[in-house]
């Protein structure tokens, strides 16, 4: 399943855990953890850079997979900014992830999927209103966010995909388009 990195980071804020959320970035073997004690972030890093250097990496950043691992909170390290802070910057982040089963040094956090009959009527939906060239539009919403077709999506990813699709149609279009599926979405 696809979901946004700012639900997963919710739901561990919402649940209390101690832990590190580690996400796999796209591009390289890099790891990009973020540190939680009693649900409030501690601390981030990648690679060397910690913080700050990493909060200004995060919005160009693409995940394949995440995990976390539930740590005591003697490991976790204190950091330099604000839980709060941090929670701002991802929430407003439009990264998704993929929460396959084949996480295998971890936990995943378990959503609820997108019925598939909804994801059917949003292709319906684009290729009424843009036509012969709404394959198009939708393969490229479905690759910025990681999806593939026949995959499960969450409400928070299909929000995001719902944000790029709109953004090719007509402005005629993207108000009933997605009025349609708001009660769907986040």
């Amino acid at each position: 399943m696809i979901v946004t990195v700012s639900e997963i980071v919710v739901a561990l804020h919402q649940q209390k855990k101690t832990c590190v959320l580690t996400l796999q970035c796209a591009r390289d073997e890099k790891l990009f953890k973020i540190y939680f004690k009693d649900g409030e972030i501690r601390s981030l890093s990648l690679g060397p850079l910690r913080d700050a250097e990493c909060l200004k990496k995060l919005p160009g950043m693409r995940f394949r997979q995440y995990s976390f691992i539930v740590d005591s909170s003697e490991h976790i390290p204190a950091g330099t900014l604000s839980s709060s802070e941090v929670m701002e910057h991802i929430r407003k982040l439009d990264c998704t992830v993929s929460s396959g089963p084949d996480t295998v040094f971890g936990h995943t956090v378990r959503f609820e999927a997108v019925p598939r009959n909804v994801l059917h009527d949003v292709e319906e939906s684009i290729v009424n209103i843009a036509g012969p060239v709404a394959t198009l539009i939708l393969a490229e919403s479905c690759d910025k966010i990681g999806y593939e077709r026949g995959g499960e999506l969450s409400r928070g990813a299909l929000q995001r995909l719902l944000n790029l699709l709109i953004e090719d149609l007509p402005d005629a279009d993207r108000g009933a388009f997605m009025e349609k599926f708001r009660s769907f979405a986040v």
